[in-house]
């Protein structure tokens, strides 16, 4: 399974929603990047937005109409 498909399996299964199991996915990034969890790397709310990406070494071009 790949980035996007796991991406969308965790969306259509509610993944988010479920406290237990961000919170638990929140301590392994913590316990595999100290120095990212600490500066809140993993920690970003987004809601309604546009032409927004999240994560690394990113590329985008927005057109907006």
């Amino acid at each position: 399974m790949g980035r996007r498909e796991l991406t969308a399996a965790l969306a259509a299964a509610g993944a988010g929603d479920d406290e237990e199991l961000v919170a638990t996915a929140l301590k392994v990034l913590e316990l595999t990047d100290p120095d990212g969890a600490q500066a809140g790397k993993y920690r970003v709310l987004l809601h309604g937005n546009k032409g927004v990406q999240v994560g690394d070494h990113n590329t985008q071009t927005n057109t907006f109409h």
